[in-house]
């Protein structure tokens, strides 16, 4: 029922369906090997991952530092990872697609994403990403490797900051937070229950922020012409409203004249905020014991956590009706 609660469902599952997934299953076999201790397995699957979408080197290249700290047998594990990457980028250079824009936009315009948010810097300006992931790899590297009884924990709580700081950092595919849900879901079951309460409030808060914030940015994916796809829309679109009709237009309707555009600067911040303190939280070494026990019980959680779900749900039936 954690699972089935989660908005990191939502977007990339109900309405979305797309192939990203793919990406995800070889990447968290990797994670596996790498949990058990199988090196080649780890590598052989991070392999597979990458050329389905790049994402995969956010949470492979922390995983490395995390274990190797020997510079030589860390740039051998980085090419046999980046293997199946690189032949398939001459493969689609030379024979498919020559065009630059073409591939950019078949890989999800990733790094136009990534290159997009920057700070002033004296050498006219720097990508926060690239800030932000350096500060991740060196945290990794710098770190001692940890002990066998704790490097899975460790090896979640690293992928998942990995791929929080992209998330943070750089604009994102509304469906894209399917990689960030198993590693959020396994560090909340790490726990013990009386402090999972914590960890599904903070999932919730942050899940919800970035949730919000996709409605209003990316309104024509939450719109009619995406929901009359869904099993609400074969019962309950009757063909009166425009395809274009979105839940942004709702909520502006019902806005007393307020700009809805500050609802996406919100969900951001509410998505940033929320994303670092369960980064804090979920850290292996981090004191449980300091936080308050919460008064609602796991089972309460993901009771109005369903609701919320349910409230999203009936706003995606609005707009059909």
């Amino acid at each position: 029922m954690m699972t089935l609660s989660s908005v990191f469902i939502l977007t990339p599952i109900l309405i979305m369906g797309q192939y990203d997934a793919m990406s995800l299953f070889f990447m968290m076999l990797g994670v596996l090997a790498y949990i058990k201790g199988e090196n080649k397995k780890f590598v052989f699957w991070f392999a597979i991952a990458l050329p389905f979408k790049m994402f995969a080197l956010f949470v492979f290249i922390p995983l490395v530092l995390l274990k190797e700290k020997r510079i030589r047998y860390i740039l051998l594990q980085g090419i046999e990872g980046c293997s199946f990457l690189l032949l398939c980028k001459i493969v689609q250079k030379v024979f498919f697609i020559p065009d630059t824009n073409t591939a950019n936009y078949l890989s999800g315009h990733l790094l136009t994403f990534i290159f997009q948010s920057q700070i002033n810097f004296v050498y006219e300006s720097s990508s926060i990403f690239i800030f932000a992931f350096v500060l991740v790899c060196l945290f990794c590297y710098l770190k001692k490797t940890p002990e066998q009884e704790e490097i899975g924990r460790w090896a979640l709580y690293v992928s998942l900051l990995g791929l929080a700081v992209f998330f943070m950092t750089s604009l994102t595919h509304p469906q894209w937070s399917l990689l960030l849900f198993p590693f959020v879901e396994l560090l909340i079951c790490c726990s013990e229950e009386k402090h999972m309460r914590v960890g599904l409030l903070l999932e919730t808060v942050f899940s919800f922020g970035l949730l919000l914030a996709q409605i209003i940015y990316y309104y024509w994916v939450f719109n009619v012409k995406t929901s009359v796809f869904t099993l609400a829309g074969k019962l309950f679109y009757n063909g009166k409203r425009s395809v274009d009709f979105s839940i942004r237009e709702v909520l502006a309707g019902h806005s007393a004249g307020l700009d809805v555009g500050y609802l996406n600067i919100i969900g951001g911040g509410v998505f940033v905020a929320g994303l670092l303190f369960f980064l804090y939280w979920s850290k292996p070494d981090t004191r449980r014991d300091q936080f308050a026990e919460m008064e609602l019980s796991c089972e309460g959680m993901i009771a109005l956590r369903l609701l919320a779900m349910a409230m999203v749900g009936a706003a995606l039936i609005v707009i059909l009706l």
